[in-house]
């Protein structure tokens, strides 16, 4: 009896030096690991594709690719231009420490932000050289992709409903053009393509032309009401040559009344 309660001593000596010689923790997951094991890798909590809207100025597309602490991937900024848009990819690379980051491109310079839940803030200067905050919120290729063709197909719409109300003609031999704005401005166009010489004796035609970014009103040397329709009379250059009569003719021909009251308009507001 003596010798056995030996045995079962030596026994448990043995056996509480092998455990004590191998410790051990218990991670987060409950499975227990060696504690001299290497630490395991932060996840990449940037790796993903983001978006900001801020139309009918801009949008732009960021794309993250982290890997350890680097940051890789490009930015998209899309602006308005005219009755469509324009754009511009720049590659960023940069770092990350636990949510916050930092991104260099080549032309906007450096870029810092933050992971704020899913969302990412990320400040950089903004056109006018003030830094400014930008919330990009998570999104996919194919939904940004969406997003820009919906906004240049508004701004297309808008385009051609802005043609249907407004048009300009000038004359061929004098320095004079009439923007016509409103719901019959192609009708009223047409006659004055198709009337006679309206600038005196002078001789020369009226043809169509790109119109202007805006209409001015206040420069405007005369505003005539056709019907429903506004028609302002514009000089090119520095002097009164035949746009004084012209007004007048126009008020003869068809029956305009001058009116003192102008309208303002402009592509781009037409276009948001």
């Amino acid at each position: 009896m003596v010798g056995m309660t030996m045995r079962l001593s030596l026994l448990s000596f043995f056996l509480i030096a092998l455990v004590s010689g191998c410790q051990y923790v218990l991670p987060a997951g409950g499975a227990s690991a060696p504690a001299n094991q290497g630490a395991v890798a932060s996840p990449a909590r940037l790796t993903g594709s983001f978006a900001a809207d801020a139309r009918p100025s801009w949008m732009q597309y960021l794309s993250l690719t982290q890997t350890g602490p680097a940051v890789s991937g490009f930015l998209i900024v899309v602006r308005q231009a005219g009755s469509g848009t324009s754009s511009e990819t720049h590659e960023v690379s940069g770092s990350a420490e636990s949510d916050s980051f930092t991104i260099r491109t080549t032309r906007l310079g450096t870029m810092t932000g933050r992971r704020e839940g899913q969302n990412l803030a990320v400040t950089f200067p903004n056109s006018s050289g003030q830094v400014a905050t930008t919330i990009f919120t998570p999104t996919s290729e194919a939904s940004f992709n969406q997003a820009l063709a919906d906004w240049n197909q508004r701004q297309r719409d808008a385009a051609a409903a802005l043609a249907r109300i407004w048009c300009t003609v000038a004359h061929s031999s004098f320095p004079v053009s009439v923007t016509i704005v409103g719901e019959n401005a192609q009708t009223w166009c047409s006659q004055i393509e198709n009337g006679k010489d309206l600038v005196g004796g002078f001789r020369g035609t009226f043809r169509r032309v790109s119109n202007p970014s805006s209409v001015d009103a206040a420069s405007a040397i005369c505003k005539l009401r056709l019907d429903t329709t506004t028609a302002f009379v514009h000089q090119r250059g520095g002097y009164n040559n035949g746009a004084t009569e012209l007004c007048a003719r126009l008020e003869r021909t068809f029956g305009a009344t001058n009116s003192p009251a102008g309208v303002s308009l402009s592509t781009a507001a037409a276009s948001t």
